[in-house]
Order: C-alpha cells, then sequence, then structure tokens
C-alpha cells in the first residue's frame, strides 16, 4: 500500500493543542468538507471506514483532511473479514447498531463524523465511558 505523506499530523493533535480542545468554526468547517469528500469517495465504492475519529483524519503539509487507517474498513459488496457480532471502533465515535455488532453502512461513518465534529466544537466527545457494558 502506497499512502500519501501526511506531513500536517492529524486532528487528533490539532485539538489537544487548540485552547479548551476547541477549533475555530472555520476549520472545523473545512475539516468535515474534507472528511466528507473522503467518505463519498469511500461510500461510492462501497467501503465503510467502521473507526472514522480526529486520530484518522490527517493533514497534509498544506492543511488538507484526508481520511486515513483503512484498517478496519470493510467493503459491503464483499464476505466481512470480522465475525458477525464483533464490534470494531473507538468507543468515543461508534454508531449503537456497529457497537452492538448490528449491520455496518455508510450511515455508520456519518454517525461517526457527527460525534468528531461535535468534539471539534465542544472539545470533548458527545458520550464518554470507559465501557460498552449495559
Amino acid at each position: 500500500m502506497v499512502t500519501e505523506s501526511m506531513d500536517g499530523g492529524d486532528v487528533e493533535r490539532i485539538i489537544e493543542e487548540a485552547s479548551g480542545h476547541i477549533l475555530p468554526l472555520d476549520q472545523t468547517a473545512k475539516i468535515a468538507q474534507e472528511t466528507c469528500r473522503g467518505l463519498e469517495f469511500a461510500h461510492s465504492r462501497d467501503t465503510v471506514h467502521r473507526d472514522l475519529k480526529p486520530g484518522n483524519v490527517w493533514l497534509t503539509a498544506d492543511g488538507i483532511s484526508k481520511i486515513g487507517d483503512f484498517v478496519m474498513a470493510v467493503s459491503l459488496d464483499r464476505s466481512r473479514i470480522t465475525q458477525e457480532g464483533t464490534m470494531v471502533g473507538t468507543v468515543s465515535y461508534i454508531p449503537p447498531a456497529q457497537a452492538m455488532g448490528g449491520e455496518v453502512t455508510p450511515k455508520s461513518d456519518l454517525y461517526s463524523l457527527g460525534a468528531m465534529l461535535y468534539e471539534l466544537v465542544t472539545g470533548r466527545p458527545p458520550f464518554w465511558a470507559m465501557t460498552l457494558s449495559p
């Protein structure tokens, strides 16, 4: 696999360095727009990322956001790599259906994008828990 050099780091680092861990709205909107373009491309090829989070959105040296780390991605038109009923993803950004081992669709990535954007403008993930236990 060959990837573009991402000399700008990741969005997680930008959040950590931002005052109050909150990004300006114009920067958040730019990250959102560019991330949506990446999701649109992946979803048009029947690929769902399954672990979209600030640490997996990387920046070029020019500050352009790109989605990285497709290790847990799944192709919707091929057999699943993970077992049915198995949860994959990062707790703070994982959609409920995915957390319960349900069907993963492009909507799963959109939920994760929403959770990520919430964090960018508030300084914390929308849901914070140490476990997914009921």
